[in-house]
């Protein structure tokens, strides 16, 4: 398939899916993710930006074109204007990936969380240059996939001069700014961070009080030079964390009663990090032992001048007793987000003291942990240290075990996951899963290194998106269900790295694939 015929690869992956699935899959639930901003070779999501213009155009100029999925913007043109266009629904949390291609001396960008200020567009810019030629290019901050005037890039990053073809990604999340280019990270803040602060104070928009602070739209520039775009498409994230429980509800569910709750008030606007939710709260309460240590002692452990190396101990972990399971590394999480859990752990800590088990279990059930979907973080047999138990919504309460340390499906169960014996057991047991329905064998992927963990997000209906790294290429796996069928839906940055359909011979279970250059869907029927 052409790359250029890849802006339809959406709509061939619907009509595959509905040809195919025994029982006729939803192609449009599974695809209402991703939206294509040049659908239908249309710019219907799409309008005039801010201008200085005593008079600003309404409609987009007739300098840009959209033919067979490719946005130009043509300087040369002999009549006409361009003009900066914005899509017309703003973001907040989203993640953007595109191709670009900037003419030989060009100059552009791809502003986000952007605002009309007095004509103009002021906001967090994905800079796009051609970066041996334009008069700009000695700024380390003015480079193809720098954030604009704020946080260079490497100088050796993978990067096709200008008249080729590259690979772009915003991901914007929880306050964190990631730019990408072809396949790998580049660019990394946190925004309101003191980096962030210190960064904002020496750049030239250190005047704008609310610059990039709230949702805007996603913006194409019009810097005087041609520049093309394919392949744009977004998908909205949480805009805040799928958990953000405060310390006084947090200490409540542990059952230490109104009194203690009484006692945090002053704690009560305190929010967990999104990050020690997802790695840490499966493990470690506030005031007591249970898998790992409590956070109570973990502030004793490491005082404020032992911060690095708390962060040294989490991403090399050892055993703090001899009794306890090792932690699994979080070397997939950023040391920012490190340095926010402990000092997330400092805080919640203060004034608390260790404490005799409440007499109200821990461990009890309660209709949190029997909703669907959930995710569970947990040892569990024949898979690695912390892996995740996704039980999905079926009306046969399918699980899919999904393995952090080597990245890939381990086996789908039936029935109630029960986390209770690895717990109870102080981490000496493993969880009891279900019936084992389905084994898989080895990774899809057919790699010679080892798969690098990133990380997972959770959308707003509770189903994750797994990150990793295969070969240098940055792979998105998400999972979910769809008419009782278990999908399963690799994106990669590009191109997919090299990869196998797995074969199954189990009779109860129908397996079929469709697949693009940067696509590969799974979905699993169970008869």
């Amino acid at each position: 398939m052409k790359k250029d015929e890849s802006t339809y690869l959406p709509v061939l992956l619907l009509s595959f899916l509905l040809g195919v699935c025994v029982n006729q899959v939803d192609a449009q639930k599974l695809e209402q993710e991703w939206v294509n901003l040049f659908e239908g070779d249309s710019l219907e999501r799409w309008e005039s930006g801010p201008s200085k213009a005593k008079k600003a155009a309404r409609k987009i100029g007739n300098r840009w074109s959209l033919e067979k999925g490719v946005l130009r913007l043509d300087r040369d043109a002999q009549k006409g204007r361009g003009g900066q266009i914005w899509t017309k629904k703003h973001y907040s949390d989203f993640e953007l990936k595109f191709e670009f291609n900037i003419a030989p001396d060009g100059n552009s960008g791809v502003k986000y969380r952007t605002a009309n200020v007095k004509g103009r567009a002021l906001g967090c810019e994905y800079e796009i240059i051609d970066d041996e030629n334009y008069r700009d290019n000695k700024n380390p901050t003015h480079r193809t996939a720098c954030l604009y005037e704020l946080v260079p890039v490497p100088q050796d990053r993978k990067w096709n001069p200008a008249g080729e073809w590259n690979h772009g990604r915003i991901l914007v999340s929880n306050n964190q700014f990631e730019h990408w280019l072809n396949g790998e990270k580049v660019m990394s803040i946190r925004y309101g961070s003191e980096e962030w602060k210190e960064r904002f104070a020496e750049s030239k928009y250190k005047g704008e009080a609310d610059f990039a602070k709230n949702a805007g739209p996603i913006l194409l520039q019009d810097h005087q030079d041609s520049v093309s775009y394919r392949n744009v498409y977004v998908r909205e994230l949480p805009s805040k964390p799928v958990v953000q429980a405060p310390v006084v509800q947090a200490i409540a569910e542990l059952g230490q009663g109104e009194e203690r709750a009484k006692s945090q008030k002053g704690k009560s606007d305190l929010v967990e990090p999104v990050a020690f939710t997802t790695n840490c709260k499966a493990c470690h309460l506030l005031d007591q032992v249970m898998v790992g240590p409590s956070l109570v002692e973990l502030a004793e452990l490491y005082p404020r001048k032992d911060q690095d190396k708390f962060i040294q101990w989490c991403l090399n972990p050892g055993h703090k007793r001899a009794q306890m399971p090792q932690m699994p590394s979080m070397a997939h999480i950023p040391k920012e987000q490190l340095n926010e859990i402990y000092d997330y752990l400092k805080v919640v800590t203060v004034g608390v003291s260790i404490v005799k088990p409440s007499r109200v279990d821990p461990y009890a059930t309660t209709s949190a942990k029997t909703k669907r979907p959930r995710i569970v973080r947990t040892f569990v047999p024949e898979s690695g240290p912390a892996s995740l138990i996704l039980a999905l919504p079926t009306s046969e309460k399918h699980n899919v075990i999904w393995d952090t340390d080597q990245c890939r499906l381990r086996y789908i169960s039936v029935g109630e996951p029960d986390n209770y014996p690895y717990l109870k057991s102080n981490g000496n047991a493993l969880a009891v899963v279900g019936d084992i329905v389905y084994r898989e064998l080895n990774s899809i992927f057919s790699s010679k290194n080892q798969i690098q963990y990133k990380g997972y997000h959770v959308d707003q209906k509770g189903y994750p998106s797994f990150i990793y790294q295969v070969d240098g290429m940055e792979v998105t796996e998400m999972i979910g269900v769809v008419d009782e069928s278990i999908v399963r839906r690799f994106v990669a940055t590009s191109s997919l790295p090299a990869y196998h359909v797995p074969e199954i011979l189990n009779k109860k279970i129908n397996l079929k694939s469709s697949r693009s250059e940067e696509e590969l869907t799974l979905v699993y029927t169970f008869k």
